[in-house]
C-alpha cells in the first residue's frame, strides 16, 4: 500500500497561492490574507479562515437580513474607524441601512483559489505518487534478480 505523505511544505505552498490569488481581488494586508492556514485531515485539504471568507467571495444581495449594529461597531473599532463627533451608533446604523439597501458587491474569488490550489496538490501528490510507485517497483526488482 502506498501511503500519502503531505508535508508542511506543501501546506504553507496552498496559503502562499491563496494568498497571491485574493491579492489580485484587492484584499492584499486583509485580515482573510494573513490569517489563514491549510490542514490535511481526513484525506482531504481544508482551509482554515475566518467564517466571511465565503461571504466576501459571493457579496451580500440588496434587503438581504440587516447586519446587526453592535457587529458594525466593533468592526469599526478594529479597523480603527471613528465616526465624526464620536457617535459610534449613528454610523453603524448607517452603514447597517446601506448595506441593507444596496449590498456589497461580490469579488468572486473562490473559484480562481479553488483551481490554483487544486492544481498545485495535485501536480505535489503525482509527483510523490510517482516516487513511491518508482521505489516500490525497484525493491521489487532487487527482490527478484538471483
Amino acid at each position: 500500500m502506498i501511503e500519502i505523505d503531505v508535508t508542511n511544505e506543501l501546506l504553507l505552498e496552498l496559503e502562499v497561492a491563496t494568498q497571491k490569488v485574493l491579492a489580485l481581488y484587492k484584499l492584499g494586508g486583509s485580515a482573510l490574507q494573513k490569517d489563514m492556514e491549510y490542514i490535511y485531515r481526513d484525506d482531504n485539504f481544508v482551509l482554515l479562515a475566518y467564517d466571511y471568507f465565503t461571504y466576501v467571495s459571493t457579496g451580500r444581495k440588496p434587503r438581504a437580513r440587516k447586519i446587526p449594529v453592535m457587529d458594525i461597531i466593533k468592526w469599526m473599532k478594529k479597523k480603527g474607524i471613528s465616526p465624526k463627533g464620536g457617535d459610534y451608533n449613528s454610523a453603524a446604523f448607517a452603514i447597517t441601512e446601506s448595506i441593507y439597501k444596496t449590498g456589497i458587491k461580490a469579488k468572486n474569488y473562490i473559484n480562481p483559489v479553488t483551481e490554483v490550489t487544486s492544481e498545485l496538490a495535485s501536480e505535489a501528490l503525482a509527483e510523490q505518487l510517482a516516487e513511491d510507485i518508482a521505489t516500490e517497483i525497484a525493491q521489487d526488482l532487487t527482490f527478484t534478480l538471483p
